[in-house]
């Protein structure tokens, strides 16, 4: 590590993430900010700046602060050495006591550690990607998602889904070395993936959809993890609890020329009357329209994530989500960051990513100037470059002409 701290040139690098909300209400905001001092093989990590400790149990301490910065140190310096105390001898923490990330006793709860934790890792990759170039990692899905439930079946037996059916699971970004996984653990978190026939067993919920979402992982030479997609029905009237963060920026973070991830949101679809549904909920924009947001930063309209001129939703908006029989409920997650200039992608690549529906055509022409012609969901196969319009579209502009 301390070989690794002096190929950093010496200087001082501000970062920075957001928790959008702490579950209370939507009043404030938690900014985590770090400057990272590099001097020889020395780092002095300043958390000077994060927002004070949160009024509910999504804090971390001190410690966790210390351990987060090394997973972040280690991922973007060099991943191969070992983790151990050795890791932390060249690197001094300065923390001021009762922020979101040094919380204190009484009034700091830390039960939910990972999520401000995971912001922090976003901060120091914020702060280091600029000066590592190729060398720095691309941000990940950036919040757990926590969903929980409960309700009674029809012959009044009680029952509950802790844990297993909301967006626990995520994308990863992109490094120099390929492209992000789509479906794994934050950063700083392990955590189970239940089968989906133990899910169904325990709850009176059937799992629609598991799948990647199309159009979210952060474009780049090396292409984000997609955002991961989850529709849900519930069938009965069932009570829920849902705790997602970090929906009013990307978590995604970019490295080296790429872009950032795509945010996601979560809904509930309500029922169609009283009947089952017979087809799955539909992935075309107009079906959010009528949907009961739970989460996100929507068009007031369409419903749709719209960063720039959405309203956030504030997942805690309800206290319980009480939901009637056969509504579904979906999930996006963010998506996983770009690493490197996405028009420099390989463009057999991209045909792969458009033929698996990870990328649109539309997609593939606006973020990777790639022109492919064919329908990726009827004839996957018959999928072409149209290698005339791609070489237009990816040469070089004066910029005088736009």
């Amino acid at each position: 590590m301390r070989e690794a701290i002096e190929r950093i040139p010496d200087g001082d690098y501000e970062g920075s993430a957001l928790i959008d909300a702490d579950g209370l209400d939507d009043s404030v905001e938690y900014p985590v900010h770090i400057t990272i001092r590099k001097r020889g093989s020395h780092i002095e990590a300043d958390l000077s700046g994060t927002a004070a400790q949160a009024r509910t149990s999504i804090n971390s301490g001190a410690l966790d602060a210390k351990t987060t910065i090394g997973v972040a140190l280690t991922m973007l310096l060099d991943p191969h050495i070992p983790f151990t105390s050795g890791t932390w001898r060249h690197i001094d923490l300065a923390a001021p006591e009762g922020t979101i990330v040094t919380s204190v006793p009484p009034n700091g709860p830390t039960m939910m550690f990972w999520e401000s934790a995971g912001a922090l890792i976003s901060a120091t990759f914020d702060a280091l990607n600029p000066v590592l170039g190729a060398d720095g990692l691309a941000g990940d899905h950036g919040t757990v998602g926590v969903h929980n439930s409960h309700g009674v079946m029809p012959d009044g037996s009680p029952w509950a889904c802790a844990t297993q059916a909301g967006g626990e699971h995520g994308p990863w970004g992109a490094t120099r070395v390929g492209d992000g996984d789509s479906y794994t653990v934050l950063y700083n978190l392990n955590n189970i993936d239940p089968a989906t026939e133990t899910i169904e067993l325990g709850a009176p919920v059937v799992l629609l959809r598991k799948e990647h979402a199309i159009d979210t992982g952060g474009p780049g030479t090396h292409r984000g993890g997609a955002g991961h997609l989850r529709d849900s029905l519930w069938l009965t009237p069932a009570n829920h609890w849902a705790s997602p963060f970090r929906l009013k920026e990307p978590s995604g973070v970019a490295a080296y020329g790429g872009r950032e991830g795509r945010n996601g949101a979560w809904w509930f679809f309500p029922p169609a009357g009283d009947a089952r549904p017979t087809s799955l909920v539909g992935l075309q924009p107009e079906v959010y329209a009528d949907t009961r947001p739970i989460a996100g930063v929507l068009d007031e309209k369409t419903k749709l994530p719209d960063l720039e001129n959405g309203r956030y939703h504030h997942f805690a908006s309800e206290s319980v989500w009480r939901t009637t029989a056969n509504t579904v409920m979906r999930v996006i997650t963010n998506g996983g960051g770009g690493w490197g200039d996405p028009f420099s992608r390989d463009p057999q690549k991209v045909l792969s990513d458009v033929r698996d529906e990870y990328i649109s055509v539309e997609g593939a022409a606006r973020d990777y100037g790639i022109v492919i012609v064919g329908d990726p969901h009827h004839d996957p196969e018959g999928l072409v470059i149209d290698e005339a319009a791609t070489a237009d579209l990816r040469r070089p502009r004066d910029p005088a002409q736009g």
